[in-house]
């Protein structure tokens, strides 16, 4: 079986080959003829304004939510300094209180895998768990290694590796701090502080594209596959399905196995925040679907409001709130430990990943052909 990110590997992968999945209506414009513009085609309107929501999404959810990323990683990183040079409990609490704020906050930025992100595989190098123990071990016993270029260090960085050098190192929370006072000490700060300074480097460059590319990413409104909502889209779905349903609940939960992985879980040696992050995700995903900003209550134009506009009655989007609450809702009902869920009841694992997949059904079949927007990449989980 795949690893819970290994699916991202493939999806890009298969984005690259994504204009064989062109739109049969597109197609058949083909055949219709060309437009007066040196022979391109003319594209598809339904006469929403594309443009006004893509400027939404961009200004007041995408570009805030890298904002509050990026500040709460230099927080990460100054506390990652202080430890470095005075390894104390208070210090170690700290760090671990500044990591698990911007694993909070990278819950809000991972469905926006477009540009700079998909071309440096942004999402594995932040997020790939279970993160590979023997692998980091391995980097620092070298005291070598490249966490930029080799694939191979993808499960050995981002958050997940955190995650084991704050709470997981002598395999006891507790004794986390006798490896960083060892003999060996320094070179588990070292890596401790590459990694964090690894983040900080790759969500500079996220947050840097944006700012340079904000312009050409809302005036691509046409329905295109390489348009920025079919894209955005796109991911958003891809997310959900993978990143949200897959990863966070139906893997560890056993979905796709003959047995259960409690070590799957995201979070896995911290475990008491495995549901914090699903819930701050799947909030993410709701207020990404209904336009809400990220620093305020206030909704603009989105993918219900589109939605709406082709649908008069709202029926869909009024089901797919509804099913996305539900989710939710189930998420809430579960252990704050997903390990401890999981080996003590997991069929309320399974059924939050049913009422979490509800919402699949909703957004990759109802919406999609909608909204007249083609699936960019290929389901490999059977479901």
């Amino acid at each position: 079986m795949l690893l819970a990110l290994d699916l991202f590997y493939l999806h890009k992968i298969i984005k690259m080959k994504k204009l064989l999945y062109i739109t049969t209506t597109t197609i058949a414009i083909l055949f219709i003829g060309c437009s007066s513009n040196e022979g391109q085609i003319n594209p598809i309107t339904d006469g929403y304004d594309r443009k006004s929501m893509l400027v939404n999404i961009a200004d007041n959810i995408i570009i805030p939510s890298y904002n509050n990323l990026d500040n709460k990683i230099l927080d990460l990183k100054t506390s990652t300094d202080i430890f470095s040079q005075n390894i104390t409990t208070d210090n170690l609490y700290d760090l671990r209180d500044k990591w698990l704020k911007a694993y909070t906050a990278w819950q809000r930025v991972e469905m926006f895998n477009i540009g700079k992100s998909e071309e440096i595989f942004y999402i594995r190098k932040m997020n790939t768990y279970p993160t590979d123990v023997p692998r980091i071990e391995a980097n620092i016993e070298s005291n070598s290694y490249d966490l930029v270029n080799q694939s191979n260090n993808y499960d050995a960085q981002g958050f997940p590796a955190l995650d084991y050098m704050l709470y997981g190192l002598n395999g006891d929370s507790m004794l986390v701090l006798d490896k960083y006072t060892s003999n060996n000490g320094y070179k588990y700060m070292s890596y401790l502080a590459d990694l964090v300074l690894n983040i900080q480097q790759n969500t500079n460059l996220i947050k840097e594209y944006w700012n340079s590319n904000r312009d050409a990413f809302v005036n691509s409104d046409g329905n295109t596959a390489t348009s920025s909502l079919n894209l955005l889209t796109n991911d958003f779905i891809y997310y959900y399905e993978k990143g949200l349903r897959a990863n966070k609940i139906g893997i560890p939960a056993g979905r796709f196995s003959s047995s259960i992985l409690p070590n799957k879980v995201e979070a896995y040696f911290r475990k008491d925040v495995s549901k914090k992050l699903a819930l701050e995700a799947i909030n993410a995903c709701h207020n990404f679907f209904i336009g809400k900003a990220f620093s305020s209550d206030q909704t603009g134009e989105s993918l219900r409001t589109y939605i709406n506009y082709i649908d008069k009655n709202n029926t869909l989007s009024n089901n797919i709130i509804s099913k996305l609450e539900t989710a939710r809702e189930k998420i809430e009902t579960l252990n704050n430990n997903f390990v401890e869920q999981i080996e003590t009841n997991n069929m309320e694992m399974l059924y939050t990943y049913d009422a979490v997949q509800e919402v699949v059904i909703e957004l990759k079949t109802e919406m999609l052909f909608s909204l007249n927007i083609s699936v960019d990449y290929i389901d490999a989980d059977g479901d």
